[in-house]
């Protein structure tokens, strides 16, 4: 039945001029309004594939993390250990830790394992939701090999509203979200706050035992709360400044593996994020002043091996750029960053910090209404070190009204976390990962007076060397820099929206596949040259059928996840896992209070799967939502 399900989605894809970039907000009128940013890494990214959310599906993950509503908008995969448990991202190939996590313009990649848990970040927290493909250290800074992810909160002068949210599923689900907003022409203040509460109590087959019981997941309870405050003053009609706080915390249990007879241990993870944001536009200039300060805590405890660990970060940043338009052609971003990281934990012998300055430049060029171009350049100085000096350049050609062709070529590094340098079994002589990359994009679009037709097709290419990994060095695990990584690939994008008076159908569908090889001999016959990379599908595709009328929506997606392996030689493997989730909703009014009815029914057809191996999944399972708004 899944592969009967596969193949008709992708004759489906196949039969469709679709795509994956949004339609404007205005064709839905029950959705959020898109706010235009004004910050370098949406003006200075030309060539580069971008996909914002669509506002329907940020309408539907509003109650779940950045993890899911990545699994839903975009091509990235993500890496998830179970239910409310931790989700990383991989991009085209590459590792957790080369993915840049920005909000508001600040990195919130965790200094010691360079890589964020994305499960921790609520949806509903941010207004505009973005994903980079391809990488380029020079726009996004360090780190940024892979791809980058755009959290960002908006400001709300002369905006009003209350609404609170109540969410209650399967597996003991329970959610409760709130959002106050008062804004004047001068001031505003936001206040969003959430609490979680779930049993993960799922089923799945034991088949490890003869008999292949359905059990239930044992030891897998998860709360979390959340809070997020922003304020704003409008200094006078050039300036404006922001301040916004970020609190969360999550206590999870972590559940045994398959097989596994008992597990005992959890996980605590608590952050404080504080952002200070000023902007002055001018007629021709653009300045940007960004402060942060950002606290991590993160407990892990296993009371039955004795194995426990006690982390701290903490995390400052400055950074100050100015855009300004020199002619009606070409435009001039400069800037400077530090960043500088501290750390402790139980593993390090003893405390570890480090000082990042950074100077970047872009240019833009508008050559003629046919051509445009990017050049960035960024220079890293850390602990008294040049660290490689990155670039890209991008360009657009404009072939005629319906047809355009992008392309990019970036040069990216990631430095070694602190865990890989002052673990106590850790490597001080690193050497940092270095990467090139390549992309070609087509797109072709055409606008009716009902119908928005859109489809992307881009091809890639990636070289990451020194690539870091961890192995078995004398009794004890030591990170060392073994690999030396080749991705390529394809990925089409598209998407047929019709719209007639309040109705609208939308079609989408995104097709992916990749090759991601260790290019680099360590050992005399090692088995791993040219082969695939642990837990990276090569073949990832999924549909959207969305049917809208005035308020009320359904929608139906499907999505294929092809095998992983498990074994760096490619000999064992997981399988493929096909699902279908189907969301239906509504919103009316009474009065002047507005209601929001969700249900949501996912994977209905009941499958059973593991993103990573012994790691069961939900099977079928539901969420009812009631908001109300004011």
């Amino acid at each position: 039945m899944k592969k009967v399900l596969a193949i008709i989605g992708l004759f489906w894809l196949s039969c469709s001029q679709l795509t994956a970039q949004i339609l404007p907000a205005d064709t839905v009128k029950y959705l959020p309004d898109f706010t235009a940013r004004g910050q370098r890494f949406e003006s200075f990214n030309t060539g580069v594939k971008m996909v914002q959310t669509d506002s329907l599906v940020k309408l539907i993950a509003i109650h779940d993390n950045i993890a899911q509503l990545l699994s839903y908008n975009s091509q990235v995969f993500v890496r998830a250990y179970g239910p409310n448990q931790i989700a990383t991202t991989s991009f085209r190939g590459a590792g957790a830790q080369h993915t840049a996590v920005l909000w508001n313009g600040v990195n919130l990649q965790n200094s010691l394992l360079g890589q964020t848990d994305l499960s921790l970040l609520p949806a509903g927290f941010m207004d505009d939701i973005s994903v980079y493909y391809g990488g380029n250290s020079a726009l996004y800074g360090a780190g940024a090999i892979g791809g980058a992810i755009m959290l960002n909160n908006s400001s709300a002068f002369n905006k009003k509203g209350a609404s609170y949210q109540i969410g209650m599923g399967s597996f003991g689900l329970i959610q409760h979200r709130l959002a106050l907003t008062y804004g004047t022409k001068k001031i505003y203040i936001k206040a969003r706050a959430y609490h979680q509460s779930a049993q993960n109590n799922i089923e799945y087959h034991n088949y490890t035992l003869a008999e292949k019981p359905l059990q239930n997941l044992a030891h897998a309870q998860q709360k979390s709360n959340g809070l997020m405050l922003e304020t704003g003053y409008k200094i006078n009609a050039k300036q404006e400044i922001n301040l916004r706080y970020w609190y969360g915390f999550t206590d999870r249990n972590i559940p045994p593996t398959i097989g596994m007879a008992v597990n005992n241990a959890y996980q605590i993870d608590e952050a404080n994020r504080l952002g200070l944001e000023w902007k002055r536009v001018a007629f021709k200039t653009r300045w940007i002043g960004r402060a942060a300060f950002v606290d991590e805590y993160l407990n892990y405890n296993d009371p039955t091996t004795y194995n426990s660990g006690i982390s701290k970060s903490k995390t400052l940043v400055g950074e100050l750029e100015n855009t300004t338009q020199i002619n009606s052609k070409t435009a001039l971003n400069i800037g400077v960053n530090y960043t500088g990281n501290f750390a402790q934990s139980s593993g390090y012998k003893q405390h570890a910090s480090r000082h990042s300055l950074a100077a970047f430049v872009s240019v833009n060029n508008h050559w003629s209404k046919k051509i445009k171009t990017t050049v960035n350049f960024r220079q890293d100085f850390v602990d008294d070190n040049f660290q490689p000096f990155t670039a890209g350049v991008g360009a657009d050609y404009k072939l005629n009204r319906y047809l355009n062709i992008t392309a990019q070529v970036n040069k990216s590094f990631r430095l070694p976390t602190l865990n890989d340098l002052y673990w106590v079994t850790g490597n001080p002589n690193l050497l940092p990962e270095k990467g090139y990359a390549q992309e070609l994009g087509l797109t072709a679009k055409r606008t009716t007076e009902h119908a928005y037709i859109y489809t992307q097709l881009n091809m890639f290419n990636r070289q990451i060397s020194n690539w870091i990994l961890w192995q078995p060095y004398g009794g004890s695990w030591t990170p060392q820099n073994l690999l030396q990584v080749w991705s390529r690939g394809i990925e089409w994008n598209t998407r047929y929206t019709y719209c007639y008076n309040k109705f609208m159908l939308s079609l989408r569908g995104d097709v992916s596949y990749l090759l991601s090889t260790n290019q680099k001999a360590n050992v005399q016959n090692d088995a791993t040259v040219g082969k695939q990379l642990i837990y990276i599908p090569r073949l990832t595709y999924q549909t959207w059928l969305t049917f809208s009328y005035s308020n009320a929506y359904l929608a139906i997606n499907q999505t294929y996840t092809g095998y992983r392996f498990t074994s760096s030689d490619n000999t064992s493997f997981v399988d493929d896992y096909l699902l279908l989730n189907v969301f239906v909703g509504k919103r009316f009014k009474f009065k002047k209070v507005g209601f929001d009815t969700k249900i949501h029914i996912n994977n209905i057809l009941n499958s059973e799967y593991q993103v990573l191996p012994s790691r069961p999944m939900p099977m079928r399972n539901f969420l009812f939502s009631l908001g109300v708004t004011i």
